[in-house]
């Protein structure tokens, strides 16, 4: 495949999924991997899941993920719809959750079965919903919904079902990646709109030494809905070695994931270490 603008994030998945399909994307501290190739795969299959439930290029989509695969999977799969990933504060409820939600105007949520429950108790306050599809976690499986909700709950089978991968047109760098919710120090949060060439930019500004990119393996232990937690997908589809990921950073288990995972870089917010 030959991509007009082959620098940005998508098309760099894309790419690797063809040179280097079998090597690890991501590897997660507690031994999974997900392989580019089926990263890739898994991206236009729910880019198709979207669609079909009525995501369209250009409008955002609510995700609730914790720092896993399903985070990366659901941000490739609206890249390559043109939709607008739209991550939240996973410590969001009530309230603040509800201001996120609405502000998006979003129509599909997103979101593991562990946070279902905040969707749920402020359903009847989110008048732009119409699916929330709920993905099962290691602690929690999927789980019938209050009949009275205003919208419908999907599975995670049932929003892929007969969902396909094909290729789709590419992303450009001033599409909108993300929106990014600032941390509500001074207030209710704010969307910052992430294009897709800001990750490109932020590789071009010298964060790293250069001479060290090509051997980085970057952990990465931050959480999605910010923008320091999405970048080490970013340098694995660069630079084709894998980035680890861990649910949340952990003081007692950082130098064990860094042995176990042979880590050589670790991003913090505003700087990076090697």
């Amino acid at each position: 495949m030959t991509f007009k603008f082959p620098e940005l994030a998508p098309q760099k998945l894309a790419t690797r999924s063809q040179t280097n399909g079998s090597d690890t994307a991501l590897q997660h501290a507690d031994g999974s991997t997900l392989q580019f190739e089926q990263a890739y795969t898994d991206a236009l299959r729910w880019a198709d899941a979207l669609e079909k439930h009525g995501a369209r290029s250009g409008q955002p989509v609510v995700t609730i993920f914790s720092n896993s695969f399903n985070a990366f999977r659901s941000w490739f799969g609206c890249g390559w719809l043109g939709a607008i990933e739209s991550p939240v504060n996973t410590n969001y409820k009530g309230d603040w959750l509800t201001h996120v939600i609405n502000n998006t105007e979003a129509g599909i949520i997103l979101t593991e079965a562990r946070y279902a429950q905040s969707v749920y108790d402020i359903a009847d306050q989110l008048p732009h919903i119409k699916y929330c599809v709920v993905f099962d976690t290691p602690e929690l499986a999927y789980q019938e919904p209050p009949k009275s909700l205003p919208f419908n709950v999907l599975s995670e089978a049932e929003f892929l079902n007969q969902a396909v991968a094909r290729e789709r047109r590419e992303p450009e760098p001033w599409d909108l990646s993300s929106l990014i919710y600032t941390s509500g120090t001074t207030g209710r949060s704010k969307a910052v709109m992430v294009p897709w060439h800001h990750l490109t930019s932020s590789l071009q500004s010298g964060m790293f030494p250069r001479d060290r990119l090509s051997d980085m393996r970057l952990y990465s232990p931050y959480p999605v809905f910010h923008i320091t937690g999405k970048a080490g997908f970013y340098y694995a589809a660069v630079f084709g070695n894998p980035s680890i990921i861990r649910e949340a950073f952990t003081p007692s288990e950082f130098w064990t994931d860094i042995r176990n995972c042979q880590a050589n870089g670790n991003i913090q917010i505003g700087r990076a270490h090697v």
